[in-house]
C-alpha cells in the first residue's frame, strides 16, 4: 500500500510508483525478446497461412466482422513488428518496426513481408509497446489466429461474467465487503457486455488483451475491494495502469482504466473524502500510464531508433491538433486530408453522436434515449442527493468521471473525430456513471457502504 498526504511522503510515493513502473516496461520488454526470439522465416510462414485460409485479408476494412473483429489494421501493424525488425533482438522490440507504404496500407504490406517482398520502407513504430505482440508471436507456433482470437474472445467474457457473478453473490450475502462496491461492478460490467461493442473488438489483438485488463481489474474487485477506511492509495492502480499502458494504442484503454478505477475507489469511500480518494485513484492510474510510455521511449533513445522518439510526442500533438497552433508542419507519412483540417468541439459533439449507434445495435433512437437519459440521470442524481443534504460529494465523483470523458473528447479531437467509430466505445462510462450514481444518491447510505458481519 501506497501511503498518501504529506508532500514527503507524497514525493516518496511518486518515486515508488516510477520505479514500480521502470521495473514493469523493463520486465514486459523481456518478455516480448522471447517472442521476437523465433525465427523470423517460420513467423512469415505461419502468417501466410493465415492469409491463406482468411484469418487475415490484405485489402483494408471497417465493418461488423466477428471473425476478424471491427478493424484489422492493427492486428497487421501487430503482426508486423514480428517479422520486420533487423536485430539485435531487444532493438527490434522497441522500434516496432512496420513498413510504412502509405498506398498499400498495412496488411498489404504485412503479407508482402510475409511472402518475402518488401517494396515499402521500414517505419519505427515505437511510441507504443504493441504489447500484444508479446502473446502473438508464441501462439502463432501453436495455433491458428483465429483459435488464439477465440480465446481471446473467451478469455475476455469468461472474465467479466466471473466478475459479475461474484459481485451478485456478494450482494446475495447481504454485502460481504461492500454493498456498493458489489453493485458497481454489477454496473460496470453489464454496460461493457452491452453497450461496449465487445462483440468486434474483443476478438482483435489490438483491443482484447486491454479489455482483459479491464475485466481483470473489475473481477479483482469484486475478490478484494478497497478498504473503505484506509486513506492509503492501493498497488492496485499503479498495476492497473502499467498493464494498460502494455496494450495501450491510443484507442480508449486509457480513458477506461482512469474511469473504472474511479468508479471502484468511490464505491468503497463514503463521506467527505470520497472525491478525494476517487480522483487520486484516477490520478494515480493515469500516471503509471504515462510514466511507461516515457520510460518505453527510455529504452527507444538506448537500444532502439533514438531519432524515433520526437515522434511520441509529435503524434500526442497532433492528436491535440497542436500543430495548427503551434505551427508544426505535418511530416509527409501523415498529411491526410482529416489530419491537415481543424475540428471544433461541435465537430467532436457530432462525431461522437453520429457514432452512438454503434453501441446499440444501429438504432440510433436507443442510442439517443439511453445517452440522452445518462446524462439526466446524472443531473437529478446530483439534485436528489442536493435536496436530501447527504451524499453530493459521492455522487459529485461519477460527474467528474463524465465531465473527464468530455474533456478527453475535446482535448483529443483530432483523434476523436478520426477514429470516431472505436473512440465513442468509451462513451459506455456515461451510462455507468448515471446508473450507479442515481443509486447511490436514491439508497440509504447505511446500506451502500455495509459491511455484513454474517447477516
Amino acid at each position: 500500500m501506497l501511503a498518501p498526504a504529506r508532500p514527503p511522503t507524497a514525493l516518496k510515493n511518486v518515486g515508488k510508483i516510477l520505479l514500480f513502473c521502470f521495473l514493469f516496461t523493463t520486465a514486459v520488454l523481456a518478455f516480448s525478446c522471447i517472442a521476437l526470439s523465433r525465427d523470423k522465416a517460420t513467423m512469415r510462414q505461419e502468417i501466410q497461412a493465415n492469409f491463406a485460409n482468411g484469418a487475415l485479408l490484405a485489402a483494408p476494412y471497417i465493418g461488423a466482422d466477428v471473425r476478424r473483429g471491427w478493424y484489422l489494421v492493427n492486428d497487421c501493424f501487430i503482426l508486423s513488428t514480428l517479422v520486420n525488425g533487423t536485430g539485435p533482438v531487444l532493438a527490434d522490440v522497441v522500434n516496432s518496426t512496420v513498413l510504412s507504404g502509405v498506398t498499400a496500407g498495412p496488411c498489404q504490406n504485412l503479407q508482402d513481408a510475409a511472402a518475402g517482398t518488401v517494396p515499402a520502407a521500414p517505419y519505427s513504430y515505437s511510441r507504443y509497446f504493441w504489447g500484444a505482440k508479446a502473446f502473438a508471436g508464441p501462439a502463432l507456433a501453436w495455433a491458428s489466429l483465429d483459435t488464439t482470437k477465440s480465446w481471446l474472445r473467451l478469455a475476455v467474457y469468461g472474465t467479466l461474467l466471473l466478475a459479475a457473478g461474484l459481485a451478485a453473490a456478494g450482494l446475495a450475502r447481504g454485502g460481504a465487503k461492500s454493498r456498493g462496491l458489489h453493485v458497481t461492478v454489477l454496473i460496470a460490467v453489464a454496460c461493457l457486455l452491452t453497450l461496449y461493442d465487445l462483440k468486434y473488438f474483443a476478438v482483435t489483438l489490438a483491443h482484447g488483451f486491454s479489455e482483459l485488463v479491464l475485466a481483470f481489474f473489475l473481477l479483482h474487485a469484486a475478490v478484494a475491494p478497497p478498504e473503505p477506511a484506509s486513506d492509503a492509495i492501493p498497488l492496485r492502480y499503479v498495476v492497473l495502469g502499467c498493464f494498460t499502458a502494455w496494450f495501450e494504442l491510443l484507442t480508449g484503454p486509457m480513458v477506461m482504466a482512469i474511469g473504472l478505477a474511479m468508479l471502484v475507489e468511490n464505491a468503497a469511500a463514503s463521506g467527505p473524502g470520497a472525491v478525494r480518494r476517487s480522483v487520486r485513484a484516477g490520478a494515480v492510474t493515469a500516471f503509471s500510464i504515462v510514466a511507461c510510455l516515457l520510460f518505453l521511449q527510455l529504452f527507444v533513445l538506448i537500444a532502439g531508433d533514438a531519432s524515433t522518439v520526437v515522434q511520441f510526442f509529435y503524434h500526442v500533438a497532433l492528436r491535440m491538433q497542436l500543430h495548427h497552433w503551434l505551427q508544426i508542419p505535418v511530416e509527409a507519412e501523415w498529411q491526410s486530408a482529416e489530419n491537415l483540417r481543424s475540428y471544433t468541439t461541435v465537430d467532436v459533439y457530432r462525431s461522437v453522436v453520429n457514432a452512438l449507434p454503434r453501441l446499440t445495435g444501429g438504432s440510433a433512437g436507443l442510442a439517443h434515449f439511453i445517452f440522452g437519459a445518462s446524462v439526466a440521470g446524472l443531473g437529478l442524481a446530483l439534485a436528489a442527493a442536493w435536496r436530501k443534504q447527504a451524499g453530493v460529494r459521492d455522487v459529485l465523483a461519477y460527474v467528474l468521471v463524465a465531465l473527464f470523458l468530455a474533456l478527453w473528447y475535446v482535448i483529443f479531437a483530432n483523434h476523436t473525430v478520426i477514429h470516431a467509430w472505436g473512440m465513442v466505445r468509451v462513451s459506455v462510462l456515461l451510462p455507468m456513471c448515471a446508473a450507479i450514481a442515481m443509486i447511490r444518491a436514491l439508497a440509504p447510505a447505511p446500506w451502500w457502504s455495509s459491511r455484513s458481519q454474517g447477516v
